[in-house]
């Protein structure tokens, strides 16, 4: 995040940019959709994790959300 955050600020204004962008408020969010429960640091890990499995040539979606989500929620199970 303090990467693009760096890169966007170099940017000229009045280009035009397209950014889809990802936030813990929406891992929560889609969490509670699916009536399970993360904390904000839960989701900032399940959103790094995303990032990191990431295809770039398809981006991020809501299925790569629920799939982070449910991919947390069983490890979690699992290490308990």
């Amino acid at each position: 995040t303090k990467e693009w955050i760096k890169i966007l600020i170099k940017m000229n204004p009045e280009e035009s940019v397209c950014i889809h962008m990802w936030g813990v408020d929406d891992v929560i969010q889609q969490a509670n959709e699916m009536d399970e429960k993360v904390t904000r640091k839960e989701a900032q890990i399940i959103l790094e994790e995303i990032e990191s499995n990431i295809d770039s040539e398809c981006g991020v979606s809501w299925n790569n959300i629920n799939s982070g989500i449910e991919d947390f929620i069983k490890n979690k199970k699992k290490n308990k």
